[in-house]
């Protein structure tokens, strides 16, 4: 699988503080050229400055790999984002995004899974917006969801983020999702640009059924757990519109936040679905 799409991080990372010595020991014994490597890595760039016990470690790492340059960058990303990069590496990191580098684009990769909200400095909005191109692309996917982890911000990314959208192939619901995903993010909060855009995305991903990517969905979900989007996708339930309930019905058994609320909706939504045998089960689900 790619490491780019795994939903294990968010959930490692949540864990705090806590396991990080169980990551930095399983990071020994583990090959690094396997996905659970990469795993492990990009859990403790997404947990930040808690993780700043590996430093050391990661300094090591750092100094030892020579051979492959793609795993040299995930460490020295991953070291700047827990606070544990010097100026040189921050310099540098810093160069490949302005000048659109390949090692850049491996970068935005890695922000969009572990969140450039620890990035240092407060321009990370004007470094990664070029990113995007007002083109779908798996690379502007990324640039959208590193944004998107910054929270509301500025409405130029916005802009071309909705470029993208635009551009995209009904086809391509993963992208949809997470272009739409990006918007409701930096949208203001409350604001009826964020919920117009939230019920565009649960509306893509309903559409999309199964045919989304399963760790694009838990990725995403991860990114909007935080927000203020949890009762508005427990309203959303009960939209007239087939696609945009099925879709938050899906967001909600990804995200799995135990809800009074929710489950009371989904309860009566169980009961009016009597002889809608698919409908029950995936209402069971998300129970």
């Amino acid at each position: 699988d790619d490491f780019h799409s795994s939903p294990v991080i968010p959930i490692l990372a949540a864990t705090g503080v806590k396991i990080v010595p169980t990551i930095l020991d399983s990071l020994r014994q583990t090959p690094a050229q396997s996905h659970a490597w990469s795993t492990l890595m990009l859990s403790l760039g997404r947990m930040g400055p808690e993780a700043k016990q590996a430093v050391p470690e990661l300094r090591r790492m750092l100094v030892d790999e020579q051979e492959d340059a793609e795993r040299r960058t995930m460490i020295l990303t991953v070291l700047v984002a827990i606070g544990g990069g010097d100026a040189d590496n921050e310099a540098k990191l810093l160069q490949w995004l302005r000048t659109r580098a390949k090692e850049g684009q491996n970068v935005v990769g890695i922000l969009a899974i572990i969140g450039a909200q620890n990035w240092p400095g407060k321009d990370s909005v004007d470094i990664l917006s070029p990113w995007l191109d007002g083109k779908p692309s798996e690379e502007s996917a990324n640039a959208a969801l590193a944004l998107a982890s910054l929270g509301p911000n500025d409405a130029s990314a916005a802009s071309e983020i909705q470029r993208c959208l635009i551009h995209v192939d009904e086809q391509w619901s993963t992208l949809r999702i997470i272009y739409g995903t990006a918007l409701a993010r930096i949208f203001k909060p409350g604001s009826a640009a964020q919920k117009e855009a939230y019920r565009d995305m649960l509306n893509y991903l309903g559409e999309a059924g199964n045919h989304t990517d399963w760790a694009a969905l838990s990725m995403v979900a991860h990114t909007l757990v935080e927000s203020n989007l949890f009762v508005q996708t427990i309203n959303l339930l009960g939209d007239s519109r087939a696609s945009v309930a099925q879709g938050a019905m899906r967001m909600l058994s990804e995200l799995g936040k135990p809800s009074d609320l929710a489950g009371s909706k989904m309860m009566t939504l169980l009961q009016k679905a009597k002889r809608d045998d698919a409908r029950r089960e995936e209402i069971a689900t998300a129970l």
